[in-house]
């Protein structure tokens, strides 16, 4: 159910940020105007509340993505070490066939709406490389033509890191990822300029700028805490508050709110009962999350335009909803269209096998 929570932040995010008087995000970067023009938003617009926290803040929905999947991975082989090529292979084997049926289905709508000639000669090429995974390493190009693909590439990096990964941290459940974590914030407080500078390439596109939440997501399988002190959840929320308007603080803010996070749902959700029509509206979220994430970045563009013709927060709101609920039932049936082909492949392939 987490993981319903981080898509739905996600879908928030990426639909409201889009919204003209944006004041920007703390996202891939840190600019101090962008907090001043999120305080500025909320002072001259208190009503606008919802959408100027959305906007800023809940990009933050991607740092459960990573954790939950370095933690899943971890506790998958929590009695093994997976074979490197063979653990490649499976996770690509689950991820692709969904990218395919996303990617297919971007396709479709836009060429519906500018024509398949112009979709492809337009985007192929870049939708090649986000799907590949190499868009991250080709300066301004990271975004094209779906911006929250970008993240493919980070799930491809992580897979490729895994396996070594686990073995080092089977071997030393506390100390690898604490020195995992002071890896990464070392590598972002020291190399993300110059990475930027000389190779045009943000450390925060890549895995580099995220091994502190996969670390985390790892020390949680192996030897989860039994209890996250106050101190250290109030520390959090100061450092995710104070961050995305102090420089220096910006690149702790990613792990922090993944643990006040932890903190803040570890009770909410053992609060909702898993037979209730909310319990099983959330699970089934979590479960459509990946496709959610692959289809929300082209299906936001139409709705967003029509709602920038409207200067009321409840009515962005109300887009929001629709735009949620849209996302939801392409997803769906995606996903079904999906398993269906998969069916339909394994039926013919056990009746090649028996022939």
């Amino acid at each position: 159910m987490l993981r319903a929570f981080g898509i739905l932040a996600i879908l928030a995010h990426n639909f409201l940020h889009w919204l003209d008087g944006n004041p920007g995000e703390n996202e891939f970067n840190f600019h101090a105007s962008r907090g001043e023009d999120f305080l500025s938003g909320l002072s001259n617009s208190p009503e606008d509340a919802v959408r100027l926290i959305a906007s800023f803040f809940f990009h933050y929905g991607v740092q459960i993505f990573v954790f939950l999947s370095s933690y899943g991975l971890c506790r998958k082989y929590s009695d093994h070490i997976p074979r490197y090529f063979g653990f490649c292979k499976q996770r690509l084997l689950a991820l692709y066939p969904s990218i395919l049926i996303a990617a297919a289905g971007y396709l479709i709508y836009e060429s519906i709406q500018l024509g398949p000639a112009t979709v492809f000669q337009t985007h192929g090429l870049h939708l090649l490389g986000q799907t590949t995974g190499l868009s991250t390493f080709v300066a301004d190009n990271v975004y094209l033509p779906i911006g929250p693909w970008w993240f493919i590439s980070l799930i491809l990096q992580s897979y490729l890191i895994t396996p070594p990964l686990i073995r080092l941290v089977r071997k030393a459940p506390r100390k690898a990822p604490i020195c995992l974590i002071t890896l990464s914030l070392v590598l972002e407080y020291t190399l993300a300029k110059s990475m930027e500078h000389h190779l045009g390439i943000n450390i925060n596109h890549t895995v580099l700028g995220h091994l502190d939440v996969l670390a985390l997501g790892m020390m949680f399988a192996y030897q989860p805490p039994k209890i996250i002190p106050a101190w250290l959840s109030l520390s959090c929320l100061a450092v995710v508050v104070l961050g995305n308007f102090v420089a220096w603080l910006w690149p702790l803010t990613f792990i922090a709110v993944t643990i006040l996070t932890l903190v803040i749902f570890r009770n909410l959700l053992t609060s909702i009962d898993e037979g209730s029509w909310l319990g099983r509206a959330l699970a089934l979220t979590g479960q459509l999350s990946l496709m959610l994430f692959l289809t929300n970045g082209y299906l936001r563009q139409p709705l967003v335009k029509i709602t920038n013709h409207y200067d009321h927060p409840l009515i962005h709101l109300a887009f929001l909803a629709l735009f949620c609920l849209f996302t939801f039932c392409v997803s769906l049936l995606l996903s079904w269209i999906l398993k269906r082909l998969q069916a339909e492949y394994r039926k013919r392939t056990s009746r090649q096998s028996v022939t």
